[in-house]
C-alpha cells in the first residue's frame, strides 16, 4: 500500500466489473472540464473500435441520464469551441452555490453497477478535479467485493451528498433528486472493503462553519502533503508531531507559509525534473481545451496527511489542503484509514534512506525563504470569489418558438456585483454573438435547434479587470426531441445507423458483416453475430424494460425520416421489425 508504482487512471477506476453496467454515478469536483465529463461514459463502457460518432453520442446520452456531477458554480471550464455532444450532459451538471467565504471543493465518486437484479457499489476518493490536469494526485478506491474483513464507514459521505440538493444554484429536477436518494439508500447498506493492510476506515466530510480538525492533536510523527498552505493551519498540524514533523508542498507555498513552519523538522518541495517532464508532456499533448478556466495544475496536487501512533498510523487523503479555508469555510471530503505503521506510516511513504518507490524519489529538501514570498498565497483570488458568487445567483433562459427559429431571453440576478461592474453574455454555441446584460437581461434572435443550449458564458468587467464564468442556466421552452436530433445529425451512413442501434440496445459485440472500412458495409446487411430474431427480441425487451430508450430511438427515426437525404439509411429488414414492435406496443396502451 502507498507504493508509487501502483498508479491508476480515474476513467479506468470507473469501469464496471465484468458483466455489470453503470447504473448510477454521482461525482463531486471543484473545477469541471465538460469534455472530460463527456469522456466518462465513453471510456467506462466502450472499446476503441466502437468510437464512431453516432454510437458514441448514444452511449453518452444513455449514461449521462444516470450521472450527476456536482461542481462549484462558476468553476466550469469554458471550451474553446462548442460540441453538440454537450447536449447530453446538460442535465448531469449541478452547480453548488458558493458557501460564504469558502468554496465547494470535495472530489469523490459514488457508483452503483448492475447486472440484472444484482448490484454492487464503488467509492473513489480523490485529490483531483474532473479536468485534464497533469499533476501528482492521490486516489483511494473501495469496492463492494463480498470479501470478509474491515469495512469503510460512509456515513459522513452520505450526509454530505444528501445535503447538496439544498445547496444547488439551480433547483434539481425531482427525478434527479430521487436518483440521488436511491443511491444513498443502497450505499448505506453496502459493505465496501478496505484495501490491505488497513484495519479501519471512514469518510470525513468537512463543511463550512466551526468544527474540530480531522487529525489527532498529538502523535509520534506527522507528515503533511499539500500543494497549498496557510501558516495557522500548517502550524496546528505540525505541532502534533512530538518526535518529528515534516511537510511536502510547492516552493511558493512554503515561502508564503514560512511563519507556520517553525515546528517542521524537514520541509520538501517537488524536484524540478518532475515538473519539467510534465511541462514537456503538455507540449506534446493538448491536455485541455479550456481558454478561460483556471490553469491546469502541474507538479504537486496530492493532499495527504499521516500521523504515526506507536505501532499504528492513520492516513487521511482527499480534497483538503492544509489551509484555514479547508478547515473552516470549504466543503471538503477526506478518507481516514488506519493500519500498521511499518506498512503505511511516515517512513513508508517518505523513506529518505531508501527513496526508490516512495515519495522521497520525487522530492528534495527545501529551506523556505520568506523574502521570496509575495502576498500570502491563496487558492482562489478575490475576482474568482466574485465570479463564483455571480454564478451562484439565479440565471434563466426563456425560449420562444417562432417556427423555424427561436428567440432567447436571458435574465440574471446581478445583486452580488458592485454597481460599477458591467456584464456581457453569449450562448456557448454562439461565441461571436455577445450581448450586453442590461438591468439583468439580454436577448438573442434567430437561433436554430442546434444552437440551443443552457450553457451561457457571463463576462464581468470591473476596474479594468475581467473574468468569465460558464453557467448552466435554467431553461424554459426547450424544444422536444433536441437530443435525438443531435444524434440524427451524426448518422450519415447505414453503418452509422447500425452502430447507433447497437449502442442503444446494449450490444457489446461487432454486429456488421463484410465491408471495407469506408462506411459502406455491403448494403448494411446484418452480420451473423446479430441475426434478425435476436434484434426482434432486443427491440421487444427494450420497449418493455427500458421505454425511455425505445422512445429515444423513435424520436431519432422521426428526425432521420424528415430529411430526404437520410430517410434511406435504415435497412428494410429493420423497418419491418420496427413497425411490428411499435404497432404491438401501441396496441397495449
Amino acid at each position: 500500500m502507498l507504493d508509487l508504482d501502483d498508479t491508476a487512471l480515474l476513467l479506468d477506476a470507473l469501469r464496471p466489473p465484468r458483466g455489470y453496467e453503470l447504473d448510477v454515478a454521482v461525482g463531486t469536483t471543484f473545477t469541471l472540464d465538460l469534455v472530460t465529463l463527456l469522456a466518462v461514459p465513453v471510456s467506462a463502457t466502450m472499446t476503441a473500435e466502437q468510437h464512431q460518432p453516432a454510437d458514441v453520442l448514444e452511449t453518452i446520452r444513455r449514461y449521462a441520464d444516470r450521472t450527476i456531477m456536482f461542481c462549484q458554480a462558476g468553476a466550469i471550464g469554458i471550451p474553446s469551441s462548442y460540441r453538440p455532444a454537450l447536449t447530453f450532459i446538460e442535465g448531469s451538471v449541478v452547480e453548488i452555490k458558493k458557501p460564504g467565504g469558502g468554496i465547494f471543493h470535495p472530489k469523490v465518486w459514488v457508483v452503483r453497477f448492475s447486472k440484472g437484479d444484482d448490484t454492487t457499489h464503488r467509492v473513489i476518493v480523490l485529490s483531483r478535479n474532473l479536468t485534464f490536469d497533469r499533476a501528482l494526485d492521490v486516489m483511494a478506491r473501495f469496492d463492494e467485493d463480498g470479501a470478509d474483513g474491515p469495512r469503510l464507514d460512509t456515513s459522513e459521505l452520505e450526509g454530505l451528498l444528501g445535503g447538496l440538493p439544498r445547496a444547488s444554484a439551480r433547483k434539481m429536477p425531482a427525478p434527479q433528486r430521487a436518483m440521488l436518494r436511491g443511491l444513498l439508500e443502497s450505499l448505506k447498506v453496502a459493505r465496501l472493503s478496505l484495501p490491505s493492510p488497513f484495519t479501519s476506515g471512514r469518510t470525513v466530510a468537512l463543511k463550512p462553519g466551526p468544527q474540530s480538525v480531522f487529525f489527532a492533536k498529538s502523535c509520534d510523527r506527522a507528515l503533511a502533503i499539500s500543494p497549498f498552505l496557510t501558516a495557522p493551519a500548517t502550524s496546528e498540524f505540525l505541532t502534533t508531531g512530538k518526535s518529528w514533523a515534516g511537510v511536502v508542498s510547492r516552493r511558493s507555498s512554503l515561502d508564503s507559509a514560512a511563519s507556520g513552519l517553525r515546528a517542521a523538522d524537514k520541509t520538501f518541495r517537488l524536484r524540478d525534473v518532475v515538473v519539467d517532464v510534465q511541462d514537456s508532456l503538455d507540449e506534446l499533448v493538448d491536455v485541455t481545451e479550456d481558454v478561460t478556466a483556471r490553469p491546469a495544475h502541474r507538479g504537486l496536487h496530492a493532499k495527504a496527511f499521516i500521523q504515526d501512533h506507536a505501532r499504528f498510523s492513520t492516513v487521511w487523503m482527499g480534497s483538503a489542503n492544509l489551509t484555514d479555508a479547508a478547515m473552516t469555510t470549504n466543503y471538503e471530503l477526506m478518507v481516514e484509514l488506519t493500519g500498521p505503521r511499518a506498512e503505511v506510516g511516515v517512513d513508508r511513504l517518505l523513506n529518505l534512506k531508501a527513496p526508490k518507490n516512495n515519495l522521497a524519489s520525487f522530492v528534495e529538501a527545501y529551506a523556505p525563504d520568506p523574502s521570496s514570498a509575495g502576498s500570502e498565497e491563496v487558492e482562489i483570488s478575490d475576482a474568482e470569489h466574485l465570479a463564483y458568487a455571480l454564478a451562484s445567483s439565479e440565471v434563466h433562459l426563456v425560449l420562444t418558438d417562432l417556427g423555424e427559429t427561436f428567440d432567447v431571453e436571458l435574465t440574471a440576478v446581478l445583486d452580488v456585483l458592485p454597481e460599477d461592474a458591467t456584464v456581457t453574455a453569449h450562448i456557448l454555441s454562439l461565441p461571436n454573438d455577445v450581448q450586453a446584460v442590461v438591468r439583468g437581461s439580454a436577448k438573442w434572435g434567430g437561433l436554430t435547434t442546434r444552437h440551443i443550449t443552457p450553457f451561457v458564458v457571463l463576462r464581468v468587467e470591473l476596474a479594468a479587470k475581467s473574468h468569465s464564468v460558464l453557467v448552466r442556466a435554467t431553461m424554459t421552452g426547450d424544444p422536444e426531441g433536441r437530443k435525438e436530433s443531435t444524434i440524427a445529425l451524426a448518422i450519415r451512413t447505414r453503418d452509422d445507423f447500425l452502430r447507433y442501434l447497437g449502442a442503444l440496445l446494449g450490444w457489446n459485440l461487432p454486429f456488421l458483416a463484410g465491408g471495407d472500412g469506408d462506411g459502406e458495409r455491403s448494403g448494411g446487411r446484418w452480420g451473423s453475430a446479430k441475426p434478425e430474431d435476436r434484434l426482434l427480441e432486443d427491440l421487444v425487451t427494450t420497449a418493455s424494460r427500458a421505454p425511455e430508450r425505445f422512445e429515444s430511438l423513435e424520436s431519432t427515426l422521426r428526425h432521420l425520416e424528415s430529411n430526404p437525404e437520410l430517410a434511406g439509411l435504415t435497412p428494410p429488414e429493420f423497418r419491418q421489425l420496427w413497425d411490428a414492435v411499435r404497432s404491438a406496443r401501441k396496441g397495449r396502451r
